[in-house]
């Protein structure tokens, strides 16, 4: 988290629109139906997913944010205008969300601290994203999950858990990374 703050403003900036032009791009983002996508914590200068949404609501794509409800993350619609508050992660999500219809989820970015080569990501370790992904899989869906990051943020090896959900792509400022034995 630490690198992600010493880039300056306009850096963390220019980075989220490369990244979003990259995320764009993607055929498993061209040819989604619904796309669910995290509003950033930009305290904690995370990507910005701004420019993405700008991008993606050109392409007429249906899209959908974290609600948090107690312990768990359901997906709900990301409409103009909507009234955003703070969430109890941190980052926003809508005042009065209006519920989604995950079985049009085809593609899930994710926040993370750090992410390895096999695709393992780090969170901050609360596990929303993971039980939101088990809990879609066991209801029969099953999106591409895009990890959305800095480039910087791709380390060495990361511990897993038999309950953490791997990605199958990370996209940052500088291109993409496939991870190809995790995408059925």
């Amino acid at each position: 988290m630490r690198l992600r703050l010493e880039n300056s403003s306009s850096s963390r900036a220019a980075m989220s629109c490369a990244a979003a032009r990259n995320a764009a791009a993607l055929p498993e983002i061209t040819e989604a139906r619904g796309v669910h996508l995290y509003l950033p914590m930009k305290a904690k200068g995370e990507l910005d997913t701004a420019p993405l949404i700008e991008l993606l609501l050109d392409m007429k794509k249906i899209l959908m944010v974290p609600v948090v409800k107690g312990s768990e993350m359901v997906s709900g619609m990301l409409e103009a205008p909507v009234e955003l508050q703070p969430s109890p992660l941190g980052n926003l999500q809508p005042r009065h969300p209006v519920p989604a219809d995950e079985s049009l989820l085809d593609a899930v970015l994710l926040p993370l601290l750090a992410v390895d080569r096999s695709g393992r990501r780090l969170g901050f370790g609360k596990g929303y994203y993971d039980r939101f992904l088990a809990r879609l899989s066991r209801e029969g869906f099953r999106p591409c999950r895009i990890g959305f990051a800095y480039s910087f943020q791709m380390t060495g090896c990361i511990p897993s858990d038999p309950w953490d959900q791997n990605l199958d792509i990370l996209v940052h400022e500088r291109g993409v990374v496939r991870f190809s034995e995790n995408h059925p």
